[in-house]
């Protein structure tokens, strides 16, 4: 029996239509902690972080995957940004590969200011989703 006024655990504290979230089931996929102050290396050189973030770097080069399902949410580490390594680096590392290091240089680095750090997330739904809002 429940008092008027008084709140069910179990009730959802937003109706449908008014948090675009309603509907998801799940969402997966990498995303980027990118720092507040970005900078572009001198002369075009890789990105860096404002030194006053120096303590944190990890933010700026690290890929997070972002995994949810129902009520439970997680994002851990995926390793690091293609764009995070040097450039002679990604290609040793594609040598035998040249079709998906041509792929990544296309495909992935986006632009060339953060290269190929991005939001890339899918979220898994039924009725109710509200893909503009999300």
């Amino acid at each position: 029996d429940q008092r008027q006024g008084e709140k069910d655990d179990d009730d959802d504290e937003t109706a449908p239509g008014t948090n675009p979230f309603v509907g998801v089931l799940r969402s997966k996929g990498f995303c980027w902690f990118a720092p507040s102050n970005w900078k572009q290396g001198a002369e075009g050189g890789s990105p860096s972080i404002d030194p006053q973030q120096q303590a944190d770097p990890w933010r700026h080069d690290a890929a997070m995957h972002w995994s949810h399902a129902g009520k439970h949410f997680g994002i851990n580490g995926a390793g690091q940004w293609w764009g995070a390594l040097p450039q002679e680096l990604l290609k040793e590392a594609f040598a035998e590969n040249t079709k998906e290091y041509e792929r990544i240089l296309t495909e992935d680095f986006v632009t060339e200011e953060f290269q190929d750090r991005r939001q890339e997330i899918v979220f898994i739904g039924a009725g109710g989703m509200d893909e503009h809002g999300i």
